[in-house]
């Protein structure tokens, strides 16, 4: 296999990760995949430490009965790659509704001593159902 899809595979198998963690809110889980040094972007909202972000993915009310990813591509430069693509969920909330989610997300991941981390996360909703 070539290094470059070596990579996009580590990295998408990262991502698979993440998606497991929010879905099951396991603070264990993401602290692995997210870098001490990670950064979640959203516009309109103020920036989260790795902390925070797992603060905020454990303790939201909604359940995530399906998540995944939409037109995913990675892109690798070295030890640093990107991911692009649209982030689906499904979401049921306390009061019995159900949403929607489609979000945009471009996520950076840099590769340590032969590890993948996401070092940034820049998220933006597309649309939502109510």
């Amino acid at each position: 296999m070539h290094a470059d899809q070596s990579a996009q595979q580590a990295v998408l198998g990262i991502q698979e990760r993440f998606w497991q963690a929010l879905q099951s809110k396991d603070a264990v889980l993401l602290a692995t995949v997210l870098a001490p040094e990670f950064v979640g972007r959203s516009p309109g909202e103020a920036d989260q430490t790795r902390e925070e972000l797992i603060t905020t993915l454990t303790t939201f009310p909604g359940l995530i009965t399906t998540i995944g990813g939409e037109g995913i591509a990675v892109q690798v430069f070295g030890a640093v790659a990107m991911l692009t693509g649209v982030q689906v969920a499904q979401l049921a909330w306390p009061d019995g509704t159900v949403r929607s989610s489609r979000v945009m997300v471009s996520n950076v991941f840099c590769q340590r001593d032969r590890t993948w981390a996401m070092v940034l996360s820049h998220a933006c909703e597309l649309v939502h159902d109510r």
